[in-house]
């Protein structure tokens, strides 16, 4: 026999079981989710007791899904290579641009080649404004960096004053002072600086969404209207990647003044296989090849028993001259040619003076044969001066002629001999 008392009362499915899905009316689902945005569930059922006349009692269950990461490779673009010629430096600069549907971290690796005339040789990579100005360094040839985070999410929405929004509790790997992108237009990406955050909330039981955002300007330093619609209006599903600025810098010295060498230096960047799909995500830049010029500089001196009339042409001197007596003049010079494809830097010439001569100070003369353009310039050594205007200075100490020369020169370090300059030097002693 049915006991009535025990009956329970059920109402009708539409007045008395309210069933409630946790979702954000505000904004349309976008075509994928953040990693890590909640996927909330819950259900309610309230009822009576047969007689009970009071409050319906109510009872709830929920269950909590997180968005799963879904690792993708980092988008790398080479953009400007500097070579300098003078210092031995070829400079590579990048973005790297992140596109996983969450913050997720690398390893970057730089290998180098090798060429046993370029000695030493190195290659390092750095992180780097977007300027491309800084010394934070990634990766070295011959070691890994450590893990390397970058950001990433999709957004749901964008605000008036530069506001992207995202599923509460899913912001992960963005800093202030980041760089992220956005593609508004296909196959063009424009660049925001990050300048605040809030992580927000997700939905649980009796606590409502906070929605993520991240504050933005442009590199002008303005506020992007995100919800107007425009062409840069956020309406949901777009990705927003960090940006991380880069340069690989490969220095190297040449050490065979006859020919240009060059080596190839690797970029590789790889996921830490997270996501469980059993790779890692590699981005990988090969073919950077750098090629270092040589720098050769030739040496050649003369003498002659009396000054030639054209003092500066060394056709005019001789390899030997015959014997002299005491109280002789006596006639030298010097030419100095740079003929290497890359610059000579701190070009010193020191000249032991002759034994038993005494050099007249006076005499000391310089010309530079500057591509063509030919200057003429005094040495006083008991002074120590410097003619910077014409590239020179010099001194005697201990029974040695120094004359320092190029651009940039100064009263202590020689300075540049681009290629093709010629420089000569006359000066004149007097036997004892």
């Amino acid at each position: 026999m049915r006991n009535n008392n025990l009956i329970t009362k059920i109402t009708t499915l539409a007045a008395a079981v309210a069933m409630t899905v946790g979702t954000n009316n505000a904004f349309a689902a976008p075509e994928t989710l953040s990693a890590n945005a909640t996927i909330f569930n819950e259900v309610t059922v309230s009822y009576n007791a047969a007689g009970d006349t009071g409050a319906a009692r109510t009872a709830m269950a929920n269950v909590s899904v997180l968005v799963k990461l879904i690792e993708s490779p980092i988008e790398i673009s080479a953009l400007t290579s500097i070579s300098s010629t003078s210092t031995g430096n070829i400079t590579n600069q990048y973005t790297l641009d992140a596109t996983a549907n969450g913050g997720d971290s690398y390893t970057i690796s730089v290998d180098l080649g090798t060429n046993a005339s370029l000695t030493p040789l190195t290659a390092t990579f750095y992180e780097t404004n977007s300027s491309f100005v800084g010394t934070t360094v990634l990766a070295t040839n011959g070691s890994s960096s450590s893990l390397q985070s970058f950001g990433a999410g999709i957004a749901l929405s964008g605000g008036a004053t530069g506001e992207i929004y995202f599923p509460g509790g899913s912001l992960n790997g963005f800093e202030v002072g980041e760089y992220i992108t956005i593609e508004h237009v296909a196959n063009t990406k424009t660049v925001y600086e990050i300048t605040g955050l809030d992580a927000g909330n997700a939905e649980s039981s009796g606590v409502n969404e906070n929605l993520a955002s991240l504050t933005v300007k442009d590199l002008d330093g303005n506020a992007p209207n995100f919800a107007a619609v425009s062409a840069i209006q956020l309406i949901g599903g777009e990705l927003i990647g960090e940006r991380v600025y880069a340069r690989l810098e490969t220095d190297a010295v040449n050490t065979d003044s006859d020919n240009v060498q060059s080596v190839s230096t690797g970029l590789t960047i790889s996921s830490g296989n997270t996501d469980g799909d059993g790779s890692n995500d590699v981005s990988v830049e090969t073919g950077i090849t750098g090629a270092f010029n040589n720098t050769k500089v030739l040496i050649k001196k003369r003498v002659a028993s009396t000054l030639p009339a054209s003092e500066f042409d060394f056709t005019a001197y001789s390899d030997s001259i015959p014997a002299v007596a005491p109280g002789s003049e006596l006639f030298y010079i010097i030419q100095v040619t740079s003929e290497g494809a890359a610059d000579a830097n701190f070009v010193s010439v020191i000249d032991s003076l002759p034994a038993y001569t005494v050099l007249d100070t006076a005499s000391i003369d310089v010309e530079f044969n500057d591509n063509g353009t030919k200057t003429v310039a005094n040495v006083t050594p008991a002074t120590g001066n410097t003619e910077s205007a014409n590239q020179v200075s010099g001194e005697v100490v201990a029974d040695e002629l120094i004359v320092r020369l190029g651009d940039g020169v100064d009263g202590t370090d020689g300075g540049t001999l681009i290629s093709t300059d010629i420089v000569t030097i006359t000066y004149k002693v007097t036997v004892n």
